[in-house]
């Protein structure tokens, strides 16, 4: 019997490829997304549950010695590659448009990976308006995964930092995990518990207040096409 022509075999070799293809892009996809619940703090189903639902996790941390106020720490879900919450986070300017308590930002000066602002606030009493001038870094760890840092470095307050490390959280890089700490503490005086409720909120509403900024930047068509490989 005549072996049918090598190129009757072709149809059945590509569709074998493209489905291997295929199963090991999707492994590698959902270990990624695996790997990002993996990095978190360690969650109960109950609160990764929560996560899924759009809750906002809060809690204080301990305050770092020499100080009275605590860290705020936040966990939320947001829309949008963390390729694209890096791009809109490290756009000091628009902080003003979206942050709170942040009555005015401006971008000083930029070197490589580092980004120089200023940012004046808005406090409730008995705390006073004040300004800082601050680093903020950023750093690519690999497979999506972000971390950036902002650090006083002049200004009227005693101290400030800040954390935050986004990572995606599903298969398509489209929902992402954020991690975020703050530490402030100002030269005027206030009790320490509501300077702790303080911390607590501004981590809280720094999660609510980004998804809504990345909402509106999608709908507005403003995230570049190549933000992918700025960063990265």
């Amino acid at each position: 019997m005549t072996a049918p022509p090598r190129h009757h075999l072709l149809p059945v070799s590509l569709t074998l490829a493209l489905s291997l293809a295929t199963s090991l892009l999707l492994s590698l996809a959902t270990s990624t997304a695996a790997e990002a619940r993996t990095r978190l703090p360690k969650l109960t189903t109950k609160q990764l549950d929560a996560l899924e639902k759009g809750r906002v996790l809060v809690q204080m941390l301990p305050a770092p010695k020499g100080s009275k106020v605590g860290v705020g720490e936040a966990l939320g879900i947001a829309e949008g590659s963390s390729d694209a919450l890096v791009h809109m986070l490290l756009d000091i300017a628009s902080y003003q448009h979206y942050m709170l308590r942040i009555k005015t930002s401006r971008l000083i000066k930029q070197v490589g990976k580092v980004r120089y602002g200023l940012i004046e606030t808005r406090l409730p009493w008995p705390l006073r308006d004040g300004w800082i001038a601050f680093k903020l870094t950023f750093n690519h760890l690999g497979k999506g995964v972000y971390e950036l840092r902002w650090a006083m470095s002049s200004g009227t307050f005693k101290r400030y930092r800040g954390f935050a490390r986004i990572e995606p959280w599903d298969e398509q890089n489209d929902k992402v995990a954020i991690t975020y700490r703050v530490h402030a503490e100002t030269k005027t005086y206030a009790p320490a518990a509501l300077l702790n409720r303080a911390m607590k909120r501004n981590a809280e509403m720094f999660l609510h207040r980004v998804r809504l900024r990345i909402k509106a930047l999608k709908r507005a068509g403003t995230i570049p096409g190549d933000v992918a490989r700025r960063y990265r």
